[in-house]
């Protein structure tokens, strides 16, 4: 739709008005020409303002609204705004520009909209002055998290306009890495109520860098206890976190350095002594940043005031009056202005307090119609301790009476004694440079010819000040320079600048543009004095930070046509600015870390302040400092009061005091031994600081190691062995007296270095000792063991057992060696005489064993012969023989018999102690069967019954165990009663062995015929009554003697045989 204006302005197309019926009830409309008068209004608008529609007729938009600030950007975008209306109406107004048909600026759509009391996000518009004159980022947002408000700050931060920051906007400026653990934390914040902190990085543009800052809010609450409103304030904290980090890493080598070495603790204390001192200097500084944390207004470093012009007295003043003028807030709340009015400098006191009365009657003039700043003057107040400082204070209307009359006024001073300082140093300068000038133009006009001389005066000025003075031509844009350019700057005298251009160039980037705008802004507002400080570079490419000041000067119609200043360079005092920050941010660092306990201390015993690491050392708590119960002489044993008196009179005689061990007294009446030391404060020799490291593992470490020497040095009494510690760092052995009672050499014999032991090793054993030793040690191994011959004093050697344990340190380098060394030369002997003795009683076996074969061999040969012979003849010649004949045949066939089964029992028990030992886990049970099936046709015939447990798996020599159970069966088979013989085999496990039992009902045994029937072709029956040859005990009392075999545990009587079994290992 097109608006065509009252005033004939043409039509108006491309915009719209704001649709009313989009927005509630309680909403006007305006429109605006291009000088924001109103054109045209609907009832709304009327019934609002309580004006007709004639007395809005082009009426400017402020004289409605005077808390109004129409922002520059309404002619290029949608702009809104919240005001306050007549102190009741909260009002949220939108401007939109409109354009006509070649797209200029033709005026603006104002939406009117009333906002209810509930809604905090309407900031009041002097708590709104308060947030834009911040030199933070300041915002306020929604109990929804959504962004109402920005300061200008944000603007200049990141190149955006501030529509385009609000609701969520801010978002794209994150770091990537940061944006989900800032949202966690406003969402965490936003549900609980609690404080909002975070730090983060944020995009600066136009550098497109990233900037550490850290972001705090507080929520703003109403009756109810419900949160309304959410106010917050963004810090940059690059510097500081490069400090942080400058820090961190310095401290990380602090803490290596005393791990290694503690006597490096002297020179860290005397840089700790200096970074102390710098602290002090910052104890203001420190202040104010703590003083942030209160309240939005105290985190600007300026003092901010509201004071009511009636009654003199103040409502209001923040934290930064105590840092500025050494008073605390509550002197000026009580005595109100008459207590500034006192401090005031004499020569300014009269015009400061007209002019602001003037000021007052102005503002009071101009009703509401000028919200801007009343009062803008600089002047001297005397500081608490009789110093003069320069304080700039701007005042604005902070609020206005029911009559539009002004009632309070909110005044914001900024100490500027250093820049004063400058300036009058500069001003010195410059007088200097306009007596210079003018004499030189006099001289000019009079003798062409001194012009020389005076530009020789004009460098020699310039070369003593040591300034770089320059002269801008605004006409011809030429610039010059004199010789101090080149001394401070480095460049030849043919590369100095001639132009604006060539200047700007030489800027550092982060500083061209706001340069260039204030010099633009001097030149342009008539202003006659130019400063700013600022970064050039050098001819090396480096820069230097500059101190640039200048005079503009204007013709008779007031047009400026040359502009001359000094440059001087401030690098020094920029870097001793920057190195005393944050050397103070290096102490807070080390006085808030746990490495050491540091406290602040007078004479008088008095401790008014300590980090945690020293509470938590004593036992006491912050309360206890308040309360003024830490006394530091009162926290020292008695026995250690006169070691004290001498290190305060060191104290304060030298200012420093040595390192010293004593111990403190613990809140719970324990003892805590400590090392301290202490310096006194430059400016006050009542007063120090004193650090203290607690020695408490240290003292046990080394009490456990004086205990621990101690019982190595017992030991090394008692024993019998010869031992040896070997320090591998030092090459050192020490031996103890074992190693001369053993070998015995005199003390003065032996060497203390590692020829003591190596040079009286058997040649012929050295290298084999040496090579096994420097393998275990380049292993990394712990324990090395070795057997060799070790020399004598009488020059025999002996037999050693050499055992060692090698101790390694942290980097797993070996650095000691513990040793003992035991004769075993007695034992080499007897080993070496069994080993003898077993291969002479090996062959011996072997020839019995062979004989034995041999002799059952060679016997049964004529044995069968003769046997065969008898069968012959008994078979030929049994009929003609007698009874006599008869008999005698039978006897020499059974003879015979008899003998060759003692020649097969004997053999069988001959190879007993030859079968090959091969162990195999075999289920008992099954090798009792197999010896049952051996003698089954015995079994049927004797009608014998066998019973066979559930027998475990033993590892055994299979045929062995067979042949055990077929002999023990056998037997009970033999010796049976007139009953039926009954056999039962069963086993339980007895501890590391198992128990094997063969039981029967035979006829049993007398204990007493043990040892007899173990013996070959003993018998306790006769042939006729029992069969056999006596031998078959014997397997089992072989059995049990072999070696590595079984135990044949004990008879109590044939009817019951126990064996014990405990096999080795199955190999």
């Amino acid at each position: 739709m097109s608006i065509h204006n009252a005033q004939g302005a043409g039509d108006i197309h491309s915009q719209h008005l704001p649709d009313k019926e989009s927005s509630s009830a309680e909403s006007a409309i305006a429109i605006l020409n291009t000088a924001d008068q109103i054109t045209f209004c609907d009832e709304s608008f009327l019934r609002l303002t309580g004006r007709t529609m004639r007395e809005c007729r082009m009426l400017p938009i402020t004289a409605l609204f005077p808390s109004l600030l129409l922002p520059e950007i309404n002619r290029t975008s949608i702009v809104r705004e919240k005001i306050m209306y007549r102190d009741t109406i909260s009002l949220e107004i939108t401007f939109s520009p409109l354009r006509d048909a070649e797209e200029q600026f033709a005026g603006t759509s104002v939406l009117l909209k009333k906002i209810t009391v509930t809604d905090s996000t309407v900031l009041f518009p002097p708590f709104q002055t308060i947030l834009e004159t911040m030199p933070h980022l300041a915002w306020t947002s929604r109990p929804d998290g959504g962004v109402s408000y920005v300061n200008h700050k944000w603007a200049e931060y990141t190149g955006k306009q501030v529509h385009e920051l609000l609701e969520w906007g801010w978002q794209s400026f994150f770091h990537p890495e940061d944006i989900d653990r800032v949202l966690q934390k406003w969402s965490r914040a936003m549900q609980t109520g609690e404080k909002y902190e975070c730090e983060y990085r944020f995009k600066k543009e136009p550098e497109g860098m990233y900037r550490w800052l850290l972001g705090r809010a507080l929520p703003v609450r109403n009756e109810a206890g419900q949160i309304t409103l959410w106010v917050g304030t963004c810090t940059d904290i690059q510097d500081q976190k490069l400090a942080e980090e400058a820090l961190e890493k310095r401290v990380q080598e602090r803490t290596n350095e005393l791990s290694t070495a503690n006597e490096e603790l002297t020179s860290m204390n005397e840089q700790l002594f200096q970074e102390i001192e710098l602290r002090r200097k910052l104890d203001t500084v420190l202040e104010e940043q703590k003083a942030f944390t209160d309240k939005i207004t105290d985190l600007v470093p300026c003092l901010i005031t509201v004071y009511n012009i009636h009654t003199g007295q103040y409502i209001y003043v923040n934290k930064a009056i105590e840092p500025m003028m050494g008073y605390a807030r509550e002197n000026l709340l009580e005595q109100g202005v008459s207590l500034l009015i006192s401090l005031l400098h004499p020569d300014e006191a009269e015009n400061l307090m007209a002019s602001n009365q003037e000021a007052i009657q102005q503002s009071n003039a101009k009703q509401a119609n000028d919200p801007e700043t009343v009062v803008d003057f600089e002047y001297r107040l005397r500081h608490h301790n009789g110093e003069w400082r320069w304080l700039h204070t701007s005042g604005t209307v902070f609020d206005r009476d029911a009559s539009g009359k002004v009632l309070h006024v909110l005044n914001i001073s900024i100490d500027i004694t250093g820049q004063k300082i400058t300036e009058e140093q500069l001003k010195k300068s410059e007088t200097r440079l306009m007596l210079l000038n003018e004499e030189l133009e006099k001289r000019v006009t009079e003798r062409t010819q001194d012009l020389a001389i005076s530009q020789e005066r004009y460098e020699i000025a310039s070369y003593v000040t040591h300034n770089a003075i320059w002269d801008w031509n605004l006409i011809t844009g030429e610039l010059t320079y004199s010789k101090g350019y080149s001394v401070i700057f480095g460049y030849e005298p043919n590369e100095t600048l001639h132009t604006i251009e060539e200047w700007t160039r030489r800027i550092h980037p982060e500083d061209k543009d706001q340069i260039i705008d204030h010099i633009q802004r001097v030149i342009n507002r008539g202003e006659q004095v130019w400063s700013d400080e600022y970064r050039h570079q050098r001819k090396d490419g480096s820069y230097a930070y500059v101190f640039d000041r200048g005079f503009v000067q204007q013709d008779t119609q007031g047009k400026p046509f040359r502009m001359v200043g000094a440059m001087a360079d401030i690098t020094e005092r920029k870097l001793a600015e920057e190195a005393i920050l944050t050397s103070e941010a290096k102490f807070r660092r080390i006085f808030e870390s746990d490495m050491l306990g540091i406290f602040l201390w007078d004479v008088n015993g008095h401790i008014s302040e300590a980090n945690d690491k020293f509470l938590q050392m004593i036992g006491y708590t912050r309360e206890d400092i308040a309360s003024g119960k830490i006394n530091w002489q009162q926290l020292t044993p008695a026995k250690y009061a006169s070691l004290d008196q001498l290190t305060l009179q060191q104290l304060l005689a030298t200012g420093t005091s040595a390192a010293l061990e004593k111990e403190y007294i613990r809140k719970d009446g324990s003892l805590v031994p400590i090392i301290i030391g202490g310096v006194l404060l430059q400016d006050d020799v009542q007063q120090g600081v004193a650090y203290v490291l607690d020695i408490t593992e240290q003292k046990k470490a080394q009490q456990n190691l004086t205990l621990s020497e101690e019982r190595f040095r017992l030991v090394t009494r008692a024993t019998n062995d010869a031992v040896r510690d070997w320090n591998l760092q030092t090459d050192v052995i020490w031996w103890n007296e074992g190693f001369k009672n053993m070998f015995g050499y005199q003390p003065d014999e032996i060497e203390v270095g590692p020829e003591s032991w190596y040079s009286r090793i058997h040649p012929d054993d050295l290298e084999g000792v040496l090579q096994k030793i420097h393998q275990v040690i380049e292993s990394k191994g712990e324990q090395w063991s070795d057997e060799y011959r070790f020399r004598r004093a009488d020059g025999t050697y002996a037999y050693i057992l050499d055992r060692t344990y090698i101790l390694h340190n942290e980097q797993g380098k070996a650095i000691r060696m513990l040793g003992s060394m035991v004769d075993v030369t007695d034992m080499k002997e007897i080993q070496e005489a069994l080993e003898q003795q077993a291969i002479e009683l090996k062959q011996s076996n072997a020839d019995l064993e062979q004989f034995a074969f041999i002799s059952s061999h060679d016997l049964q040969e004529p044995l069968n012969t003769a046997a065969s012979f008898a069968k012959l003849l008994e078979k030929k010649y049994k009929p003609v023989l007698d009874a006599d004949g008869q008999e005698f045949i039978e006897f020499i066939v059974t003879s015979t018999d008899r003998m060759k089964m003692l020649i097969r029992s004997l053999l069988n028990y001959s190879k007993i102690n030859t079968v090959a030992k091969t162990f195999e886990l075999t289920p008992l049970s099954d090798l009792a069967g197999v010896a049952i099936y051996n003698l089954q046709a015995r079994i049927l015939q004797t009608h014998a019954q066998v019973i066979i447990d559930d027998l475990p798996a033993v590892p055994v020599v299979a045929s062995q165990i067979v042949q055990l159970f077929q002999n023990l069966v056998s037997n009970a088979i033999k010796f049976k009663s007139t009953l039926p013989p009954e056999i039962h085999i069963s086993a339980t496990e007895q501890g590391e062995h198992i128990l094997i039992s063969v039981q029967d009902n035979g006829i049993g045994m007398d204990m007493k015929y043990a040892g007899k029937i173990f013996q070959v072709f003993q018998r306790l029956h006769s042939r006729d009554e029992y069969e056999g040859a006596g031998i078959e005990p014997c397997y089992l009392q072989t059995y049990c003697r072999t070696p590595s075999r079984y135990d044949l545990g004990r008879i109590n009587t044939w009817q019951r045989i126990y064996l014990f079994l405990h096999p080795p290992e199955v190999t």
